[in-house]
């Protein structure tokens, strides 16, 4: 008892910022292959489970059939790093014949966390990886948006991906005077 006690201490003690590093680690150790996670969507937040993903803002007269959720995310990982990343909303994964590493439903908030840090690595899927991070429910992470939108060093779609993101995720308030900085290094 006294040891299942401590196990669920530490647990709960531990930062956030380890189960980034978690997925950046098994990225990284996969070598090549598919990693799939899931994770609640925010609200408004639909899709048809094909890849149309859907946000509704509450103020239209018609709701039409999509699912709430969950988010999906696959992870096409070649020599330890994101290659390619599909979202889907609602819908089911299908055994498509290779194998996948299933990490099951995580946290939504550790699920963006973990998405924004390999993003920000220089995956060739960062916006991707970005989009999926943006649709998780309870999380805010516009913040870290701007900074990714402000990075100079970073690749202007990526940078203008994450003003689109800012503005989806804050509103109009935290893109106030977005605009200039995609207009940097054109």
């Amino acid at each position: 008892m006294t040891r299942a006690f401590c196990m669920l201490a530490i647990e709960l003690l531990v930062p956030m910022s380890l189960t980034a590093q978690a997925l950046g680690q098994r990225v990284a150790s996969l070598g090549d292959g598919i990693i799939r996670l899931s994770f609640a969507a925010r609200p408004g937040v639909c899709g048809t489970g094909n890849g149309s993903i859907s946000i509704d803002h509450g103020d239209e007269e018609w709701e039409g059939d999509c699912e709430r959720g969950p988010v999906r995310v696959s992870l096409r990982v070649k020599d330890g790093a994101v290659v390619e990343t599909h979202t889907h909303v609602g819908g089911r994964w299908r055994n498509r014949g290779e194998p996948a590493t299933d990490l099951g439903t995580l946290p939504a908030a550790s699920a963006a966390t973990d998405l924004l840090v390999l993003a920000e690595r220089g995956s060739e899927a960062e916006e991707e990886l970005i989009q999926a991070a943006a649709l998780a429910d309870s999380v805010v992470i516009w913040p870290r948006l701007v900074a990714i939108a402000r990075n100079t060093n970073g690749p202007m779609a990526t940078r203008r991906h994450a003003i689109f993101w800012v503005g989806q995720a804050a509103g109009q308030a935290a893109t106030r005077n977005l605009d200039s900085i995609a207009a940097d290094d054109e």
